[in-house]
């Protein structure tokens, strides 16, 4: 008898086309596709391919962006590159850097010459504090950097997720099952998910992040407005039980 691909852990048929190399719920050492990826089910549901940050992840638990890194903002690119490049060498600012660390993510031009640009990362090379490492991307460089420019370096929205409790944080979905630290894996971000909920509020409340790193709770008075809502509340919430909400992270 044949089996639903969709149902086991080879992989899941999605309406976006893409046949996944990893099953939803499944963790992995390796990448088996490049953070960001995104599939969507027939039931509408939506998910993200992702990494855990330096911590585990929960089963069922709101999971935030991970904190920019200050020494890795208004950092010196080291080259004058050139209209066409896609190699940069950036001076650490003072953390370091790890392989790969911003990978998918992106290089934004902020002083200096061809300020503006924004180029998204394909590798980058290791590097210890204060020390160069080598960006490379898929996009070239439109306009000749010249002389001392400087960029951020960000990285992708799903890279190095953490469990925090943040409100003003933006949430980047709910992982399936437990994860262990730095695997790869899928983040649900909208669609009815069963997520770990930390009060009582009603049917339709708006809901982010609680007092318990990976809860939801109502909105307080402290809300970020510029940033949606995780979920909304299916039904009365009940503290520290898991429950289905409609995530409305990322369509």
């Amino acid at each position: 008898m044949s089996v639903n691909p969709g149902l086991t852990d080879r992989g899941f048929e999605t309406t976006t086309g893409l046949v996944t190399k990893q099953g939803l719920f499944q963790e992995s050492a390796t990448p088996n596709h490049s953070v960001g990826t995104r599939v969507q089910l027939a039931d509408g549901r939506v998910f993200f391919y992702s990494k855990a940050g330096a911590g585990a992840l929960g089963l069922g638990k709101n999971t935030q962006v991970a904190v920019v890194n200050a020494a890795h903002v208004d950092i010196v690119i080291a080259d004058e590159a050139l209209i066409g490049v896609k190699s940069f060498t950036v001076t650490d600012g003072g953390s370091g850097i790890a392989a790969n660390q911003f990978a998918e993510g992106y290089l934004s031009i902020n002083s200096g010459g061809g300020l503006g640009q924004m180029l998204k990362i394909k590798s980058n090379t290791v590097a210890g504090s204060g020390a160069d490492s080598v960006v490379k991307t898929y996009d070239p460089n439109t306009v000749a950097l010249g002389s001392t420019p400087t960029a951020i370096l960000t990285a992708n929205p799903w890279m190095g997720g953490i469990q925090g409790t943040a409100e003003e944080a933006p949430s980047i979905g709910v992982p399936l099952i437990s994860v262990t630290a730095a695997y790869y894996y899928w983040s649900q971000t909208w669609g009815i998910a069963n997520v770990l909920r930390g009060d009582t509020a009603a049917i339709g409340a708006r809901l982010g992040a609680g007092d318990v790193a990976g809860e939801l709770i109502a909105d307080s008075a402290t809300y970020n407005p510029l940033f949606p809502p995780v979920g909304i509340s299916l039904q009365a919430g009940v503290d520290g039980d898991y429950q289905p909400v409609m995530l409305t992270v990322h369509p």
